[in-house]
């Protein structure tokens, strides 16, 4: 399949919230989501399983680990903490194996975050193992696009800052050649961002 039937596909899917073709991002929130489990689970129904997120940019050192550790450090006074998983992922293996960048690291550490984590390389398996895939920017949308085995895979992949509430921004800027300025804006979105995707997720799973 290529990658121009694969962002057909991706359009035509419904959205995995009842807002027709709206998005969340200082509208209104998602009502239902997108389930591997979906024969399982009909969405707004309290259950016992758990939903799982993917955070995806390009190296996984920056952007992505960040959405990772903070989406833990706010999940951490959910009351749906426990139902909830979520890891990160980079659309290259360049940086496979290696700990988020230090300019990342230090940044959000000086908010009161813990940082840990590896990178790695997304894979289809992963169009199965989770429930929601967030890319930060266009380019990364497309390339995990392209990776996506059918069109229930091109439905679960959405923008992050389609969650963002504080911020208008259709991207989280990539800061690796930037300076702390960079590092600054991008843990702004990242938290503004992963506040509304944890209410998104809480929404469903109570």
């Amino acid at each position: 399949m290529t990658t121009k039937k694969l962002q057909s596909c991706a359009e035509k899917q419904p959205l995995p919230w009842n807002s027709g073709s709206r998005r969340p991002c200082r509208r209104r929130k998602p009502t239902t989501l997108v389930s591997s489990t979906s024969n399982h689970h009909r969405p707004g129904v309290p259950n016992d399983r758990t939903f799982r997120l993917l955070f995806v940019c390009w190296g996984n050192i920056c952007r992505s680990p960040a959405g990772e550790n903070v989406f833990r450090h706010l999940m951490a006074g959910s009351t749906l903490a426990h139902r909830i998983e979520c890891d990160s992922a980079g659309t290259i293996d360049a940086h496979a194996g290696k700990s988020p960048d230090t300019r990342m690291r230090n940044t959000l550490e000086r908010r009161g975050i813990t940082v840990r984590g590896a990178a790695r390389q997304i894979t289809r398996e992963d169009f199965e193992n989770f429930d929601l895939i967030l890319t930060m920017d266009d380019f990364n949308r497309q390339e995990v696009l392209s990776l996506a085995p059918d069109e229930a895979g091109c439905a679960k992949v959405l923008p992050f800052t389609d969650f963002c509430e504080q911020h208008e921004a259709d991207k989280v800027p990539d800061p690796y050649y930037g300076g702390s300025s960079g590092f600054e804006l991008v843990a702004d979105l990242i938290e503004d961002g992963c506040q509304g995707v944890l209410a998104h997720i809480e929404a469903q799973l109570s």
